[in-house]
């Protein structure tokens, strides 16, 4: 008798059996559907002999079009590449013009020649290959095309950041693709099993989920294996940068190449590949020792690239970034002249890059408060925080695809006009209309591409725009050789000479808030808040910091007769048949015209980013001895102009303390009347005090001529500019001073003119003279001053 089975066994069969049939019922449906969906079956041979018969591009193209009007764009590429396959094996104009046919039918453009050259490369010679073309070249397009063309194949794309993945899943979605971006969020059972079954066409991956077992164990399924055509490496120079230190599974690539087998073509794309990181290409990813290196111009002749240096004080309130914020960053405005509003649409789109987050968040909110406290912005806090954002690793994810949108919206529509950023927005984002990049501090890493990568996020769209380096003070000057750093530190020890000292006081170091690395760290605010050593001490470590300093760096900055462009060209071994005539460039860099460079960027150098509570600068040495002498005369006469007012008269009623800083700054120039009224034309006193204003100023800012003696030279300026009561005075202005009240004691015969003439004292009358009276000790009362003017 048969042993009777357990109800656990019988409903583990009847499991099976309805998996099974499930399976077999789906896989008819989707025959069945294959089936009802094909339609109209196109006319390989007539593609074909519209390519043979091409004279013209675009009519080819319009044929093309009309013949293959019933199908989706994508099925119209893909019908033109099966076409070529079909008949044509080994013509090799066809299929280069049967791929610029396919791609210009999926996509809005036609493709570049070095986009053509490579998606045949991997397309039809199966081949490894190495891009190295500009950023805004279009190497994205070269990993979606190869999928896309072929139909039932999938691409794997290693991508080093999230973002990268997220925007390129957008674009080949709307091509009619189905990708995947596999992260740790979407790494799960289901999303694996999907892979497995070959429903995507791209698979976009990190470097850390490429390589781990799982993974492989998928990619390694045969019926997915045949299926994929392209294992590619989007910003390939990280595989040097951040395969040592920061992201070490980027040198461990190896190991997919190994699962993956020799079939499968690999492709290397970057805009800064140095003969360095093609030897790490080869020796962490496994490309051959022969393959092939397809070069672009890296060039990118729309931008500026300049240099300016940070001030040696003034690094916490970030001073060096307010010139930024004008339409023309140029242009030194007066500080009387500067616009006086600007809106924040005028301001243009900028990136600033910071080495620590630290550093970026306190950027941030220094900006914040000057665009709220500037007189010429003077915007609200919700409006700062609208217009500047900060973009770091630490930002969460729905901000960071905000920030990104907004970016993305083109002219002065866009809300965000200043973006204070890490390395986190660094490669891979499509931001079109980007004017400015600002690098604040040399990069921590000593590579060049770092500098070059981040530039390039700049005008993607082609139109002028420029990149800004803001070095440290620290690293413009002469430096020993490193080995011989310790003897000059040696040497320097003893009693230096005078001028060596007040050049060592002068050279006052600005350190660095941040430590190595890239992203921030809990020690960064450390060197704030310690003493910085000053004069010798400071010169010292200077030189050594400048000796420790890469050659191409320190070369780069001090070097005015190195070009920045052509520095970096020659460290990325760019031919010369790319490079560009300096006779050619209009607008190259801050060395080759120096009418571009930015000197130090100081509060000084642009006076009308101080603010009222700052310090005004000093350009004259003269400066306080005549600004002395004008606030002596400015209270005189506010003492005159309100005397019979219930206040005490300021200084600030006549000369405001912005007119102030202008009279303490140009205190040399204001000798004549033109000048006065250049640069004093805001203030409001001018036509009715300007003469009494030269008079009172020239008489500080004479100097003495060596024919006259120091006595002779008093006596001179006696006569020729005498004392302010001897000048012939109005009635209106003959008004005693309510600060300094001295009465004085009329002539005898001298009657009583009008309301101001003040009366002679009772003491003066009984004596009969007619002699000044002792100022009393005692300030009288503006009761009493009021009833002796009465």
């Amino acid at each position: 008798m048969a042993r009777q089975r357990s109800r656990k066994s019988t409903n583990r069969a009847l499991k099976r059996r309805n998996k099974e049939f499930a399976k077999r019922v789906a896989h008819s449906r989707a025959q069945t559907a294959i089936v009802e969906d094909q339609g109209p079956q196109p006319d390989l041979q007539a593609v074909y002999s519209l390519l043979r018969q091409n004279d013209v591009d675009e009519e080819t193209l319009c044929a093309l079009d009309d013949l293959l009007s019933p199908f989706t764009p994508l099925k119209r590429a893909q019908i033109v590449i099966q076409a070529i396959d079909s008949v044509s094996n080994s013509d090799k104009p066809i299929r280069y013009l049967g791929i610029r046919m396919a791609i210009r039918l999926l996509y809005p453009y036609w493709p570049r020649e070095g986009q053509a050259d490579a998606i045949y490369h991997v397309l039809y010679e199966k081949k490894d290959l190495v891009l190295i073309a500009a950023t805004s070249f279009g190497k994205s397009l070269i990993l979606q095309s190869v999928s896309l063309l072929r139909p039932d194949s999938m691409a794997i794309i290693v991508i080093p950041l999230n973002q990268i993945g997220k925007d390129q899943l957008e674009v080949i979605e709307k091509r009619g693709g189905n990708p995947c971006f596999l992260s740790g969020e979407s790494n799960n059972p289901a999303t694996l099993n999907r892979i497995r079954e070959g429903e995507f066409t791209h698979l976009f991956i990190s470097p850390e989920l490429a390589i781990t077992q799982p993974v492989i164990n998928v990619l390694q399924t045969p019926s997915l294996l045949r299926n994929i055509r392209l294992v590619a490496i989007d910003e390939a120079h990280l595989v040097h940068h951040w395969g040592d230190n920061f992201r070490t599974n980027y040198a461990h690539l190896m190991r997919l190449r190994i699962s993956l087998g020799k079939r499968i073509p690999w492709f290397a794309c970057s805009a800064t590949i140095p003969p360095i990181t093609i030897r790490m290409l080869k020796e962490r990813c496994g490309f051959p020792a022969d393959v092939t290196l397809l070069r672009n111009p890296v060039d990118r002749p729309e931008l500026i690239w300049s240099i300016g240096l940070l001030p040696p004080n003034g690094g916490s309130k970030f001073e060096a970034l307010r010139f930024l914020f004008w339409p023309d960053s140029r242009h030194k405005y007066p500080s009387t002249q500067s616009p006086q509003r600007i809106r924040p649409c005028e301001i243009p789109k900028t990136i600033i890059f910071f080495n620590t987050r630290q550093e970026a968040h306190n950027a941030h909110e220094a900006i914040i408060q000057f665009l709220r406290t500037h007189p010429h912005f003077q915007y609200s806090k919700r409006m700062c925080l609208d217009m500047l954002k900060v973009y770091t690793r630490d930002t969460p994810e729905f901000d960071k695809k905000s920030i990104i949108s907004k970016l993305q919206i083109l002219g002065e529509e866009c809300p965000i006009r200043v973006i204070f950023a890490t390395e986190a927005l660094g490669m891979g984002v499509d931001m079109p209309d980007i004017r400015r990049v600002i690098q604040y501090k040399l990069t921590t890493s000593d590579e060049p591409s770092v500098l070059w990568q981040r530039g390039g996020r700049a005008c993607r769209d082609h139109q002028p725009g420029e990149v800004i380096l803001l070095a440290e003070h620290w690293t413009f000057g002469s430096r020993p050789s490193p080995d011989k750093t310790t003897q000059g530190s040696s040497q320097q020890e003893g009693c230096p000479s005078q001028s060596q000292s007040q050049s060592q006081q002068s050279t006052v170091i600005v350190d660095s808030t941040q430590k190595d690395g890239d992203e921030s760290g809990p020690d960064e605010d450390i060197e704030e808040t310690i003493r910085r050593p000053t004069g010798r001490a400071a010169a010292l470590k200077n030189a050594k910091r400048r000796a420790n300093m890469p050659h191409f760096w320190y070369h780069l900055i001090n070097n005015d007769s190195n070009c920045i462009r052509d520095a970096f060209l020659h460290y990325f071994d760019e031919p010369a048949r790319f490079t560009t005539a300096k006779q050619q460039r209009h607008r190259c860099c801050s060395k080759c015209d120096t009418a571009l460079s930015w000197g130090v960027v100081s509060l000084d150098n642009y006076p009308h980013c101080y603010l009222h509570s700052e310090k005004a600068p000093r350009t004259c040495p003269i400066g306080k001895k005549v600004i002395k002498a004008v606030r002596e005369w400015a209270l005189e006469k506010a003492n005159i102009r309100f005397a019979s007012a219930r206040f005490t008269p300021r200084v600030e009623m006549i000369i405001p303390p912005a007119i102030q800083k202008v009279i303490e700054a140009n205190a040399t120039l204001l000798l004549s009347m033109s000048n006065i009224e250049k640069h004093l034309n805001n203030w409001r006193f001018l036509k009715e005090y300007g003469e009494e204003f030269l008079v009172a100023i020239t008489a500080v800012t004479q100097t003495r001529p060596k024919s006259l003696s120091k006595a002779q030279f008093e006596l001179h300026k006696r006569v020729s500019y005498p004392a302010f009561e001897t000048y012939p005075q109005s009635p209106s202005t003959q008004a005693p001073s309510l600060h300094n009240f001295e009465l004085t004691n009329p002539q005898a015969c001298r009657q009583f003119d009008g309301e101001n003439t003040i009366p002679a004292s009772s003491l003066s009358k009984q004596s009969g003279t007619f002699q000044h009276a002792v100022r009393s000790p005692k300030r009288p009362r503006l009761m009493d001053v009021t009833n002796t003017i009465r």
